[in-house]
């Protein structure tokens, strides 16, 4: 039914699905007004541009009146079919808020969300049979783009037979249905595919097919023995839809005018490193006239991803060699096409998709570093950080507006700081109070103050929340990293010391390199709070709490051995991998650093029941804070 939004379908008869079942809508003007404001859904559309689109140049006297009364029994419908408030009255006009199906088409070219002409049932005028025509346009460009990589399909021929009779005079078309043909065996009817295309252009416009089509006339003629390894001036597009809201990267844009060969873009989960991948790849498309590749790695294999890349530039299943990267490599010589590979994880995984020609680029995404790529080849790498408090405020303005967030501006602060200035966090605390207009963000931010946050950082409906990327990342560590992880999610203060996670097990690279743990300063190290947070709910902790305290203890009786040695009521035994030599400066400078999280350690044994723990770290470090006065 579309979700808890309703849905609202365009592409095809109108109608409007909703919790209850499908929504009445009496005639064709009910269903022209569903329709016009699902065009511009979420955006509030003037009764003037309504009136023009539902009467054109010569509307009654009444249209305003009778627009009035469509509008009130449309909302009755949509009511009645479970989405009370989904048409909203704004300020000179009316908005509609619900999931459209051409928006989800946008997104997606989803093919199987169009059930016929676009907008059929509705009588509308001047823009709105404009938009009529781009949604046609929409369609037959996706399914160019279909069939562009499954011209070897059995019922690629008849079916791109159909859609040249629709559509007599567009090249693109014909060129596939040209190229279908050839490697169908069928060259005669291929080259007879442009005689009528030559044919109909001459007597219905004046003029000649283009380069392009002509060019494949042309290697078809000669047989050309590379229309068998790909298919020629095919383009992919493959690029996913930009975010709806994109904020702030000005200066992380700016490090890439350069366009250099290999951009790595890593950051912790969360952080929008897909957003700004892709936001990146559409501002700069137009300089890879040869196509754009998208690939997701988290769900292939290299070798998967190298059969992926052929399909995308036009090589049928049944002609790729057993060494792709060869191929991969021979197709894209000469060429400038833009690779973008997301969820990265190892270099091993990218080492066969790099491309041999530097006309092209390859844009990677991963929350590891990738530092060993590095070694083998140039590397320009850009560290996504936590957005700015600036950015993240005009991100929640972008999404809901500048009223609202000048309204309630104390509790928008108070979100950015729950969300941790995390983009995702952000992001589906936004969408959480989008679909709710009437709720406070106040209350929000009390339910992320007396929940847990990592539910209440969720939308129904969408599986990608905050949760789930960090355990996604979470996944992929080593099982010491993992434990390290796990221990360091207990530790009470805002930074730790490197020597305290070498003194707890192996894994504190590994944790920076995939930023679940990140650098804090000179030698110190952090988790962000919502990091933290998950850190203490991924599993079974076994003794982590008492040898984080352990280690605390053996710092404090060495460093009161030398500042007060005459506190002797604690032995420990003797170690040798202390932070500071023996004597007072450095153990003061030591302590001053950690000297926030002191108090919280002793509070930390106090929570978790350890008796002996708690005294003995206060008993030691009083030395130091009798020394510090």
């Amino acid at each position: 039914m579309g979700g808890p939004r309703g849905e609202v379908r365009i592409l095809g008869p109108v109608e409007v699905c909703g919790p209850f079942g499908r929504a009445e809508l009496i005639g064709a003007r009910q269903r022209s007004v569903v329709a016009v404001l699902a065009l511009r859904v979420g955006t509030p559309v003037p009764v003037d541009r309504l009136v023009d689109v539902l009467w054109g140049d010569e509307p009654p006297r009444t249209a305003v009146r009778s627009l009035h009364s469509y509008v009130a029994r449309v909302r009755q419908a949509l009511a009645d079919c479970g989405m009370p408030g989904a048409l909203m009255t704004k300020p000179g006009g009316y908005q509609l808020d619900a999931v459209v199906d051409a928006e989800r088409f946008a997104r997606t070219k989803d093919l199987s969300l169009w059930r016929g002409e676009p907008l059929a049932g509705t009588v509308l005028f001047g823009w709105g049979r404009a938009e009529i025509d781009r949604l046609r346009e929409q369609r037959i460009a996706a399914l160019e783009g279909h069939w562009a990589v499954r011209l070897d399909r059995q019922d690629a021929v008849g079916e791109l037979e159909r859609l040249v009779a629709s559509h007599p005079t567009r090249e693109r078309l014909v060129g596939l249905l040209m190229r279908a043909l050839h490697l169908d065996g069928r060259h005669a009817d291929a080259l007879e595919a442009f005689r009528r295309l030559r044919s109909r252009l001459a007597d219905e416009l004046g003029a000649d097919p283009g380069p392009e089509v002509s060019a494949l006339h042309t290697a078809i003629l000669r047989r050309d023995p590379a229309l068998h390894s790909a298919r020629p001036g095919l383009r992919p597009a493959q690029l996913p839809a930009r975010a709806g809201h994109f904020t702030g990267r000005t200066a992380e844009f700016a490090a890439l005018a350069g366009l250099p060969s290999i951009v790595v873009v890593s950051g912790v989960a969360g952080v929008g490193k897909t957003t700004f991948a892709v936001e990146w790849a559409h501002r700069v498309a137009d300089r890879f006239p040869d196509g754009q590749i998208f690939l997701d790695l988290q769900r292939l294999t290299p070798a998967q991803a190298l059969v992926e890349v052929l399909h995308g530039l036009g090589v049928p299943a049944d002609r790729i060699p057993a060494d792709p990267a060869a191929l991969y490599r021979t197709l894209l010589h000469g060429k400038r096409v833009l690779i973008v590979l997301d969820d990265v994880r190892r270099t091993r995984d990218v080492l066969p998709l790099v491309p041999g020609d530097q006309g092209n680029l390859l844009l990677i995404t991963s929350r590891d570093t990738l530092s060993a790529l590095g070694t083998h080849h140039a590397v320009h790498t850009v560290h996504l950080d936590l957005l700015s408090e600036t950015e993240a405020h005009d991100l929640l303005a972008d999404i809901l507006g500048a009223p609202r967030v000048r309204a309630e501006s104390g509790a928008i602060s108070a979100l950015v700081v729950h969300c941790g200035r995390l983009p995702l966090a952000l992001r589906i605390a936004a969408a959480r109070l989008a679909m709710r207009p009437g709720r406070r963000v106040a209350d929000l931010v009390r339910a992320l103050t007396r929940n847990d946050p990592l539910d209440v950082l969720a939308v129904d409906g969408d599986d990608r929340t905050v949760r789930t990327v960090f355990a996604s990342a979470h996944r992929t560590l080593s099982a010491p990293a993992a434990r390290l992880f796990r221990v360091l999610g207990e530790h009470p203060g805002a930074s730790f010391p490197a020597d305290l996670a070498d003194a707890l097990g192996p894994g504190l690279d590994e944790l920076v390199a995939t930023h679940l743990v990140s650098e804090a300063g000179t030698g110190r190290y952090a988790l962000h709070d919502l990091i933290r947070l998950f850190a203490r709910q991924s599993g079974d902790i076994g003794d982590g709490v008492e040898r984080l305290l352990d280690r605390y203890l053996t710092i404090a009786h060495a460093a009161n051995n030398v500042l007060n040695p005459r506190h002797d009521l604690v032995t420990r035994p003797f170690s040798d991998d202390l932070p500071f030599a023996a004597n007072r400066v450095e153990v003061l400078a030591y302590l001053d650093a950690e000297r926030d999280n002191l108090l919280h350690v002793i509070r930390l044994a106090a929570r978790s029941g350890l008796r002996r723990e708690t005294w003995q770290l206060a008993y030691l470090l009083t030395s130091y804070f009798e020394a510090r006065g």
